[in-house]
């Protein structure tokens, strides 16, 4: 069978392109033929798209000189992930950049797949992207979404109507979170089910053919910070200190260089995934370097962020039973005394693979 899957791999992030690789395995190993429709959002289509995107909310002045610095970034971000996209994502050869491009062109296949990662966050996405939500799709076509997610606890009230209406036309719905299954029932849809986030369906035996070598030969911690967060420094220093480990850290951007540590400079998706095998402690507030800790059965640190859209991560950890590894306060140390049961996590991972797999089986069986 072939499926169609619309999903966030354009997106200049690690976490976008892993997940949307493990999407395709994942179904590739169920006999499945995978192509991912080449959807470009406007604000993601050029560099100068982009950083108008990233800077809108700055004003004038601040916009140009952000702009400016984040410009060998983004240049680097769109030659990087799109090498790592072009060799190993099977991606439609027709761009689709507007809703009428998907009406227009509809692509063929038995089955449509709504991917995973936040594709139904309105939030980021600037509001309800009906593509997301696969309204282009023939009436007779079936309908999925895999391990899909809203990113957020609750629906503002402007979008429920339009979200119910749409979701109403899916045969099978998963999602990523368990607040995501919340929302779903809140909007009277009953056979929703909750699955892992698809990085995490694929065990460790198959993200070990990416690593590499070590990025320093001392032991160290890792890592990997997303938020700005006050007290992150001196935080990670203590811990340091404490476990005599050496800082490296991810740095995705060239600015970030500045930042204490050891720098890893926008790394390859190989050396990332190298850097998180080979830690001795990983800190870091993102859910896929969080994800991927676990698969590797890395001791870690999860900084549960202050901002927004930290639930995903404590879903995970409620799921595997590693609540104990959260903070959210840098004077918090006890999960340096929490001794983590692997074998325990191992077994929730693999049940969960194994009921998943049982219940996409079953969905290509039934017409």
């Amino acid at each position: 069978m072939k499926i169609e899957v619309i999903t966030l791999h354009g997106v200049w992030n690690y976490g976008s392109v892993l997940q949307a690789l493990a999407t395709q395995s994942f179904f590739e190993q169920l006999g499945c033929t995978v192509e991912f429709i080449n959807y470009k959002r406007n604000d993601f289509r050029s560099i100068g798209n982009y950083l108008c995107y990233t800077c809108k909310d700055d004003p004038f002045l601040k916009s140009i000189l952000k702009s400016l610095v984040l410009l060998p970034t983004v240049i680097h971000w769109k030659r990087m992930f799109g090498i790592f996209c072009t060799r190993n994502l099977n991606i439609s050869k027709r761009e689709y950049i507007t809703n009428a491009d998907f009406y227009d062109y509809i692509p063929q296949a038995d089955i449509y797949c709504t991917g995973s990662d936040q594709v139904w966050n309105s939030t980021l996405n600037n509001g309800t992207l009906p593509h997301f939500f696969l309204d282009f799709v023939p009436e007779g076509k079936k309908r999925i979404s895999f391990s899909s997610s809203f990113g957020k606890e609750l629906l503002d009230d402007w979008e429920i109507d339009e979200v119910r209406q749409l979701l109403n036309r899916y045969d099978y719905i998963t999602c990523r979170e368990s607040s995501g299954v919340n929302i779903c029932h809140s909007l009277g849809l009953k056979q929703v089910h909750r699955i892992l986030d698809p990085t995490l369906l694929l065990s460790s035996k198959y993200w070990k053919k990416f690593v590499r070598n070590r990025p320093v030969k001392q032991k160290y911690l890792l890592v990997y910070q997303l938020h700005k967060e006050e007290g992150m420094d001196d935080y990670l220093k203590e811990i340091a200190h404490r476990c005599q480990l050496k800082i490296v850290r991810v740095c995705y951007r060239y600015d970030e260089i500045r930042k204490q540590g050891y720098s890893l400079l926008i790394p390859t998706i190989d050396k990332l995934l190298s850097a998180i095998y080979y830690a001795s402690l990983v800190v870091t507030d993102s859910f896929h370097v969080t994800a991927f800790s676990t698969n590797f059965q890395k001791d870690f640190i999860s900084v549960i962020p202050t901002q927004q859209f930290g639930g995903r991560i404590y879903d995970l950890l409620t799921l595997t039973g590693l609540k104990a590894r959260a903070i959210c306060q840098f004077d918090d140390f006890s999960p340096l005394d929490n001794i983590i049961d692997w074998q325990y996590v191992e077994r929730v991972y693999d049940m969960e693979r194994k009921t998943t797999t049982r219940f996409f089986e079953k969905m290509l069986k039934d017409k």
